[in-house]
């Protein structure tokens, strides 16, 4: 090999080794990007939940438009960067209605939280649902017959 070959390897291995580090760290920055986008739209739009059923307990019009506004951002941003499972999850709650109160809407919505943890989080476990209603709703609302079966096959996927 002639000795000018032998002199710009070195270099072209580290413009190489360079190149390549920059790209893996801007695939991870754009990852880590999306995750935390992804991680605020879902707490937005169980915030503005909140919001409005403490709203429309107390009848207040104002902070229940407020929170209508603040779920409907929330649920563009969920569109854009939210996964499948999730986007599916906040369809199945949109269509058998947001009132709380409804047992098949508490249903969707512990659906939809445990697809939210799944796809924010790909080493968090699976939550029984009871646990999950405990939590949101104060006590056990939900059945777990299939609930608890639905969040393991979330899990699964």
């Amino acid at each position: 090999m002639s000795p000018l070959i032998i002199a710009f390897l070195p270099i072209v291995g580290v413009v190489v080794g360079s190149l390549t580090q920059f790209f893996l760290s801007q695939k991870t920055e754009q990852r880590k990007h999306l995750q935390q986008m992804r991680a605020t739209a879902y707490a937005d739009f169980l915030r503005a939940l909140a919001l409005s059923a403490i709203a429309r307990k107390h009848s207040n019009t104002e902070k229940s438009i407020t929170a209508d506004e603040l779920a409907i951002d929330a649920k563009q941003r969920i569109v854009i960067y939210g996964t499948a499972e999730v986007i599916a999850a906040l369809a199945e709650f949109d269509n058998v209605g947001t009132g709380l109160s409804n047992p098949l809407a508490q249903k969707a919505l512990l659906r939809m939280v445990a697809a939210m943890r799944m796809s924010t989080d790909s080493k968090s476990s699976a939550l029984p649902f009871s646990a999950l209603s405990t939590i949101l709703f104060g006590s056990r609302h939900v059945s777990s017959d299939d609930s608890d079966a639905a969040t393991s096959e979330l899990a699964n996927k």
